[in-house]
């Protein structure tokens, strides 16, 4: 039988690193369902690795561009964690390298975001997020190391 030091205190559950990390990703989680949403039929997937040929086509003279809003993440190494989507809905898509979604049923009443978590296992690992809208970046923000989280957002009314 092990004595007891009655000097020693432990922490409580709620105040160990691992509660606490668990604490984060719930409440992430939660605001990401709670922010995100819209139909799963309106985004459209981008690859960054295709090896298709494009055709080209005489562009229409009075053809409009539809709108769109592209949510980006980028991994420097390993592997990432995009969380995405807009009011109503969130999706989470495990990649390396980037990741693009294209949304082009814009709604004025949706808020879109991203957000980009990194490899708990990987110290060195950096990573990031931008959300672009009729080509021009709109929000940008970075993260390094492990156990983090880069986020991006875009309401419509600062459309």
């Amino acid at each position: 039988m092990v004595p007891v030091n009655p000097n020693v205190v432990k922490k409580p559950f709620y105040k160990k690193w691992w509660f606490i990390l668990l604490a984060v990703f719930l409440l992430l989680g939660v605001i990401i369902s709670a922010v995100g949403g819209g139909d799963n039929n309106s985004v459209e997937s981008k690859s960054t690795a295709t090896n298709e040929k494009v055709q080209t086509e005489k562009p229409s003279p009075k053809k409009e561009e539809t709108p769109t809003i592209i949510l980006k993440g980028e991994c420097s190494q390993g592997k990432c964690v995009a969380l995405w989507g807009s009011l109503g809905s969130s999706n989470s898509t495990e990649f390396t390298g980037v990741f693009e979604k294209e949304i082009t049923d814009i709604k004025d009443d949706e808020i879109y975001s991203i957000s980009v978590t990194g490899d708990f296992m990987s110290e060195n690992q950096k990573y990031s997020c931008e959300i672009i809208y009729k080509g021009k970046s709109k929000e940008t923000n970075s993260a390094e190391g492990s156990a983090g989280s880069a986020h991006c957002q875009i309401n419509p009314w600062e459309l």
